[in-house]
Formats: structure tokens, C-alpha cells, sequence
């Protein structure tokens, strides 16, 4: 069985149509509006109370990427799990697959709610630029971050983390998916914009709640503030068609590294 795929649909978006490998099955942050379990037929408290690495996964990643040889794009890491869970050993697990990775000519793309313990691999992601690090931001209130994602670091702790990977030259970036109160995540991009290279904005998905979002009153208010800004950013497909708008890929934000937020 292979571990590298190509993601499809919203996922694809995110890795820019090139390749993911989830190391871990299951996950420990707990949040509630995760959607892995549902595509599991799994029930959530089942699925959040453990998390192991696939069978032999170090070995498969190797081969997988001695067939696949050169990628175009850093290589995802991960969609149904977190690069770096409140578990020492899996981190291990991360760091070594990293070296993998990197020693194989291709570089990583890692998404994660960990905060701080991303930090511990900064000395492997700074030798090459094309990595990127980037973390979910979906509260800056710390209460309402643990109703929602009891287990995951604080938002606090996640920006910081951008903050010091940057400093290390690291290229950051942050997930604002889902978007559970419009006003957090916008509030979020202004506290966030120092840190980030690009930003990419989704909706909520997989709960009738969001129904009730005026999301065109979002996308608007979102992608106005990333053009004030002079950010980098990428408004989502499902995003822009909830809004009735156009799905928006900005790259030539006048942003740079260092600016002050006004």
C-alpha cells in the first residue's frame, strides 16, 4: 500500500495538486469539527483517543519516494492527522521523516496545530527553501480555541510559532479553515500578518451551522483586509462559492517580511 497519494477536491487546493502522506492514524487534538472521522465511518471519541504510526511507515515513505523520484511540490504533510501531536515518540517519527524527505531531493509543505513543538525541527526546515510550515488558525480567543480544539496548542502558542520559524527563514504560512466566527478569523489576520507568507481562506464545511454565515459578507471583509494589507493570499474554491464569487489567488502581495502592521 502506498503512503504518498495525490489529494483531490479541497484537499488538493491546499497542496497545490502535488502529493500528501498522512504518517499517523488517528488524532489527539481532539477538535470537534474534524472531519476524518466521518470519511472513516469511525465515531470521533473512537478516533481522537489514539494515534499510531501506519505499519512501517519510515520504510514506505522511503520507497514511495524512490519511485516517484522528483516532486514538484513539497510533499504535504498531513491531511487526516498532525505532524505534531502532544506525543514525543510520533514527533521523533516526524523529524526523522523530514530527513527522509529532504535527503531524497524534495522538500516538505507541514500543516499543523502543534504551536510550539513544530519548533524542534526548525534546524532541518531552514536548509532548504523550499519548505513551508504552516499552522491552522481558527481562534485567537484561547477559550474558545479549547471548546472547539480542546487539545491542540493554544493560538497564542501557534502564532508565535510562525513567528520564530520566520525568523529562521522558514517560509510560513497559516490555514484559516474552518471559519466557525467570521470576526476570530478576520481578527486573526491582522494578529497573524507579520508572520505570514500567504494566507489561505476556507469556509466551514460538514456542519449545517454554517448555513447560517453571511459568507459573502466574509469573503469580502477577508480578502479586503489581505488587500490592505498587501498580503499573499489564496481564497478557496468552496469559499468563493458560497460567497457567488470568484475563487482568488493573490501572489504579488507588497507585503515583506519585516513590515509593520498599520
Amino acid at each position: 500500500m502506498k503512503l504518498i497519494y495525490t489529494p483531490s477536491g479541497r484537499a488538493g487546493e491546499y497542496a497545490n495538486k502535488g502529493y500528501a502522506a498522512n504518517l499517523f492514524n488517528g488524532c489527539l487534538h481532539g477538535c470537534t469539527y474534524c472531519y476524518v472521522p466521518r470519511q472513516r465511518y469511525m465515531k470521533a471519541e473512537v478516533f481522537h483517543s489514539r494515534m499510531v504510526a501506519y505499519p512501517d511507515v519510515l520504510n514506505r515513505l522511503r520507497r514511495d519516494l524512490q519511485s516517484k523520484k522528483k516532486l514538484k511540490e513539497p510533499l504535504f504533510l498531513s491531511f487526516s492527522c498532525d505532524a505534531y501531536p502532544p506525543d514525543e515518540d510520533l514527533c521523533k517519527i516526524t523529524r526523522k521523516a523530514i530527513e527522509i524527505v529532504m535527503e531524497s531531493g524534495n522538500a516538505v509543505n507541514i500543516l499543523t496545530k502543534g504551536g510550539m513543538r513544530a519548533a524542534r525541527d526548525f534546524d532541518l526546515l531552514k536548509q532548504d527553501k523550499r519548505n513551508q510550515l504552516g499552522a491552522t488558525l481558527t481562534f485567537l480567543d484561547w477559550r474558545a480555541s479549547k471548546k472547539w480544539e480542546p487539545h491542540a496548542a493554544i493560538p497564542r502558542d501557534r502564532i508565535k510559532m510562525l513567528a520564530m520559524a520566520q525568523e529562521e527563514g522558514i517560509s510560513t504560512w497559516a490555514s484559516m479553515e474552518p471559519v466557525i466566527v467570521p470576526k476570530e478569523t478576520l481578527r486573526l489576520i491582522t494578529e497573524a500578518v507579520p508572520f505570514v507568507d500567504i494566507f489561505k481562506i476556507g469556509k466551514w464545511n460538514y456542519d449545517r451551522r454554517a448555513a447560517a454565515i453571511d459568507w459573502k459578507e466574509f469573503y469580502h471583509e477577508a480578502k479586503d483586509k489581505l488587500d490592505n494589507f498587501g498580503c499573499r493570499y489564496m481564497i478557496k474554491e468552496d469559499l468563493a462559492i458560497a460567497a457567488g464569487c470568484g475563487a482568488v489567488t493573490s501572489d504579488k502581495g507588497t507585503r515583506r517580511r519585516g513590515d509593520k502592521v498599520k
